[in-house]
């Protein structure tokens, strides 16, 4: 039967040109949808503990990771927020562990691999990132200090 439909298409080079503008289009619309979808369920199944010596991630899509990073083990806080971010009051807070290097690429990747890969934690798009920054910095210092 395969070979019907593909002896079909090379007698009708007009089917084989509709069947190839067909899946493209397929292709263009669907593709935007489904990383819509990815970055939606991804954003869904993050959590952030802030505790007073530690912060703990959970993320439980696209996989499971956990990470608990101590306060003491910190080497870096970035805050970024973009335009967008700015006009919906949000922002990400990267915390870098010391022996990582921070990675700027990841606060915008798409599946977030370069910040998996890494060794960085994320926390995208949270309300009023500045003064998570701000609270994750003074205990940062407070306990780097003693």
């Amino acid at each position: 039967m395969f070979f019907s439909v593909i002896a079909t298409v090379e007698a009708r080079p007009g089917l084989a040109r509709t069947i190839f503008l067909m899946s493209s289009a397929m292709a263009l619309i669907a593709t935007p949808i489904i990383f819509f979808l990815i970055k939606k369920l991804s954003y869904a199944s993050a959590t952030y503990r802030v505790f007073g010596d530690r912060i703990e991630f959970e993320q439980q899509f696209p996989l499971i990771r956990r990470t608990t990073i101590f306060f003491k083990d910190v080497s870096k806080l970035i805050l970024q927020e973009n335009i967008l971010q700015r006009r919906a009051s949000l922002g990400s807070v990267q915390i870098v562990a010391k022996g990582d290097q921070p990675s700027i690429a990841g606060l915008n990747s798409l599946f977030d691999l370069p910040s998996l890969l890494s060794g960085n934690n994320v926390m995208r798009d949270i309300r009023d990132a500045r003064s998570v920054y701000e609270e994750i910095g003074t205990a940062v210092r407070r306990l780097t200090s003693t």
